[in-house]
């Protein structure tokens, strides 16, 4: 398949729209940094499930039936699980640090894709991949000042790459399981939403404990957030993956902190530093060029 491939640039539409989706996500991180994390994850994770389930519905479908549902219920609680963590691991690194850094941070995902989809599919690494990944790496040390891990944006940094490899497993495990014939999008990532959810219940304990009393704006700020920032991008960003590979779709989604950096500056005021600024050119220009190298016998499957 080559990329003038009509699944090809569907895939690439489809994953860019989810960027775009992504890209005000990290605010959130700062907008509601008094509740605990787990809340906030929670929150996404069930107002997102209940979107989808309500789309369902909407739309006359029932959710769809696995065969053998085992291995799709097992599917759906590993990556439903690795969700939750990237989730509350992304939330802390923009607390941490700010949302430049923890955005960047994120945006190694392409790293840890680049060998994880060949482990899982059995294909070779290629040299090429192996060098964009560096040069990503590269940038993100231009962008952490400091290799203390006493330094809070340090300590941001190392978080947000974590939160990076979860989500390059989650995003490998998800077309895993669509190549096994799990294709109901919307009844997939709602079953990962819920998955999600039950993972951060015990976080309502100790909010229950301090009596805190969720405000309209609070409501307001974790119903977008549920719906339209993780629902709709979830439902875009996986219905990618069956047209392009995982670690191109992850290269698109180093666009992401473009989107939340400018978001953070017009909204929270926050400036980047100048070392900010150059890594993330780095990042972004590392995604032009593994777009434009990246392998046609890769590039996914015909819808």
């Amino acid at each position: 398949m080559t990329h003038g491939h009509p699944s090809f640039r569907k895939g690439l539409l489809l994953s860019n729209l989810s960027v775009l989706l992504a890209g005000p996500t990290g605010l959130f991180g700062k907008t509601l940094a008094h509740l605990p994390i787990g809340v906030v994850v929670l929150a996404r994770s069930a107002i997102a499930a209940l979107s989808l389930f309500v789309l369902l519905r909407a739309l006359n479908r029932t959710p769809a039936r696995s065969k053998p549902l085992s291995g799709y219920y097992r599917g759906a609680l590993l990556t439903g699980s690795l969700l939750a963590f990237h989730w509350f691991t992304f939330f802390w690194s923009i607390q941490r640090a700010n949302v430049a850094v923890g955005i960047l941070a994120f945006s190694t995902f392409p790293l840890f894709a680049t060998f994880f989809e060949p482990l899982v599919f059995k294909q070779r690494l290629r040299a090429i991949d192996l060098l964009w990944a560096t040069l990503a790496i590269g940038a993100m040390a231009l962008i952490v000042p400091s290799g203390s891990l006493s330094d809070h944006v340090t300590q941001g940094a190392l978080l947000g790459i974590v939160s990076g490899a979860l989500y390059a497993a989650y995003s490998v495990a998800n077309k895993a399981l669509l190549q096994q014939g799990q294709q109901d999008v919307m009844t997939l990532t709602m079953t990962q939403n819920t998955v999600s959810a039950v993972w951060c219940l015990p976080a309502l304990w100790p909010l229950w404990q301090l009596g805190y009393q969720p405000t309209l704006a609070d409501f307001g700020q974790l119903l977008l957030l549920g719906t339209l920032l993780t629902a709709g991008l979830q439902v875009l960003f996986i219905a990618s993956l069956h047209h392009i590979p995982a670690r191109l779709v992850g290269m698109i989604t180093c666009l992401e902190p473009l989107y939340g950096i400018l978001l953070a500056y017009f909204i929270l005021g926050e400036i980047p530093q100048p070392h900010t600024l150059i890594g993330g050119a780095c990042l972004i220009a590392t995604v032009l060029a593994s777009i434009l190298t990246s392998r046609p016998d890769t590039l996914g499957r015909p819808a």
